[in-house]
């Protein structure tokens, strides 16, 4: 079967020429195609898979990867990945923020008991709480004097969770404890001189 039509000669040869010019100047590699296309002159399909298959094969040869295709999974077992590095100083280098859905794990054990599930700093304004910083709380609020509710913004699946706080104390008698430990939220309370006040001072937690 023959092409004839000399537009389609034209496009197809465009089209030939854009590819090996694109695939090639990139790797600074040539290659010889065994049939030459003229124009006005008709191009069998036995030409263009000869040409193709010439293309395919410099391709195959000059352009190689250090990742292994295995079922499902790819992998190499030199270097190291580096990402947003080029010199990267471990298996894995990351020179920016990472995201994880899922666990971490270190030796076979999970990392999820290091991090916090929720964390925040926050004190009263005289007139209402100010949260100066937070991690997976939705709300922080105060309807009786030194008695707050921190609410999560994404609920636990337990409340099996330790809380830590910490805070400038004022007096020798200050101190801070918490109560209700629920999926959705907790109580803290601030006490100061046998009385439960507001704070002034910033109280931070950390929830693990």
């Amino acid at each position: 079967m023959s092409i004839v039509n000399n537009a389609h000669i034209a496009i197809t040869r465009s089209v030939t020429l854009l590819y090996c010019f694109l695939v090639f100047s990139a790797h600074a590699t040539s290659v010889s195609l065994p049939y030459n296309f003229t124009a006005g002159s008709p191009i069998s399909a036995s030409q263009m898979m000869g040409n193709f298959a010439s293309i395919t094969s410099a391709i195959s040869s000059t352009v190689s990867s250090p990742w292994v295709a295995s079922s499902s999974n790819i992998y190499f077992n030199a270097g190291s990945v580096g990402i947003g590095s080029s010199a990267p100083a471990r298996a894995l280098d990351v020179n920016g923020s990472v995201n994880v859905s899922g666990s971490l794990y270190a030796g076979g054990s999970s990392l999820g008991a290091l991090f916090p599930k929720a964390a925040g700093a926050f004190y009263w304004n005289g007139s209402s709480v100010t949260v100066v910083n937070s991690y997976n709380i939705s709300s922080i609020t105060s309807s009786v004097a030194g008695n707050y509710v921190v609410s999560f913004a994404n609920a636990f699946a337990s409340a099996n969770y330790i809380v830590v706080t910490g805070f400038q104390r004022m007096g020798a008698a200050d101190f801070v404890q918490h109560y209700g430990r629920s999926t959705n939220l907790f109580v803290l309370e601030f006490w100061s001189s046998g009385s439960m006040v507001h704070n002034t001072s910033i109280v931070h937690f950390v929830v693990f």
